[in-house]
């Protein structure tokens, strides 16, 4: 089974992916800020990390380049979310993808597209 990681700061959005996901099929982990994410990658083997832009003490784009120098998020797929559709452009060179939060239905579908529960 493929197993996500959430790091998001909202508790609500946190609960509400995670459901989703489990429901696709996915093992998920969740986490509340960018500053945890080096541990818990050294923890556990992740497919993908979903990831927010904006949160407090790290921000998304700055604790996955710091993962990403230590080779951290190697074979893991990242995709950076927010709720600005402008925050896309912090993503490059590090994401795959970025959701706008506001435009994302089911997480559990979009997740799916990039590693299958099965």
């Amino acid at each position: 089974m493929n197993k996500v990681l959430i790091v998001d700061d909202d508790a609500r959005l946190r609960e509400e992916y995670s459901f989703s996901l489990k429901k696709a099929g996915f093992d998920v982990f969740e986490i509340s800020d960018g500053f945890m994410m080096e541990s818990v990658l050294k923890s556990a083997d992740f497919s993908v990390v979903l990831c927010d832009t904006d949160m407090p003490v790290l921000s998304g784009p700055e604790a996955c380049r710091s993962a990403q120098g230590k080779g951290l998020l190697e074979r893991k797929i990242v995709i950076g979310m927010s709720d600005n559709p402008d925050n896309w452009k912090y993503w490059k060179g590090i994401a795959c993808d970025f959701f706008y939060k506001n435009e994302v239905e089911d997480i559990g579908k979009e997740i799916l597209r990039y590693a299958p529960s099965h």
